[in-house]
């Protein structure tokens, strides 16, 4: 007992990406406020996405360090983690390379991994794909691509809750991600989640609605079941109970693709699936709110994403 202690203390100290985290989310939290320019958002949006991406791959390394590695292979994981372990006379041995691969996967990729091990990465992934997206867009693209009213939704409605959920699961203080502002941060969020469950509410009434007049036109019904087959049949897709009328709808997804060192050679290989948008031939029922969509799945972990196959035929 007194080992496996040890070790998860000698884990704990050694784990900087949780701490780092912690700069760029009390910046975050420091500068939420009720009236947010655009030029804020681009900010908090910025450090938002660098301190969830070392959150998540902080998650991964509290399980095992070499999981952020891209090459955790022992050559090069044993000089980038375990450095100090070398003992002086093999720090020029032919089995280390001069030259190690201190590369780390990409935000992408360490979500992917955590939401394996985390209960709060799985229920917040679109969340954080859409953050990942808007750290892409930030960094790369022209600003215009950015999406400036759903960013802000993210920063201003669904940071707090879900900073909150990741330190209760890490045993962390809260206060160590908020930086003492918790109060004007449920204050801004709460009442945005109001309008966020009326909206996902009155989504579903509208629909549902909606299902009960049209399933009274003859034919109606088998042409949907044969459309929502041809669009199954197309490919990236797979089956899910619609939230408002219960019949199969369908939930979009676009495989996310990594690259990877294998024996020297850089190879492409999809790592995941990213969901995009989940809708219903039936009764019209549609989103793409990363929110909402984590609303629909929340209940579902069993029923999803256990491995390629729940793609053919779980509903």
């Amino acid at each position: 007992m007194k080992k496996v202690f040890l070790i998860k203390k000698i884990t704990k100290y050694m784990n900087k990406y949780i701490e780092d985290s912690k700069i760029f989310l009390n910046y975050v939290s420091d500068k939420i406020t009720e009236e947010l320019s655009d030029n804020d958002v681009i900010q908090i949006a910025i450090n938002l996405s660098l301190g969830m991406e070392r959150l998540l791959k902080g998650i991964l390394f509290e399980v095992n360090p070499l999981y952020i590695l891209i090459e955790p292979n022992f050559n090069h994981s044993i000089q980038h983690i375990y450095s100090e372990k070398i003992i002086i006379q093999n720090k020029k041995t032919k089995e280390l390379p001069d030259k190690f691969n201190e590369d780390v996967i990409t935000f992408k990729t360490s979500l992917l991994r955590a939401q394996i091990v985390s209960n709060t990465v799985y229920n917040h992934k679109n969340i954080l794909f859409a953050i990942s997206n808007i750290r892409d867009i930030l960094a790369h693209c022209d600003l215009q691509l950015l999406n400036k009213v759903e960013t802000k939704q993210i920063i201003s409605r669904d940071f707090y809750p879900m900073i909150k959920s990741f330190a209760k699961e890490l045993k962390i203080n809260e206060n160590a991600f908020f930086n003492s502002n918790q109060i004007k941060l449920s204050s801004i969020s709460s009442a945005l989640q109001t309008d966020l469950n009326m909206k996902f509410s009155i989504m579903k009434d509208e629909f549902k609605g909606k299902w009960k007049l049209l399933k009274k036109i003859a034919g109606y019904t088998e042409s949907k079941i044969l459309k929502t087959e041809e669009i199954y049949d197309i490919g990236n897709k797979f089956k899910y109970k619609c939230p408002a009328c219960r019949n199969t709808a369908l939930m979009y997804f676009k495989p996310v693709r990594e690259e990877y060192i294998s024996s020297g050679k850089v190879q492409e290989v999809i790592t995941g699936f990213l969901i995009q948008n989940l809708k219903c031939e039936f009764c019209g029922f549609e989103t793409d709110e990363a929110v909402i969509l984590d609303l629909v799945m929340s209940n579902k972990r069993n029923d999803v994403d256990q491995g390629i196959n729940i793609y053919d035929e779980r509903v």
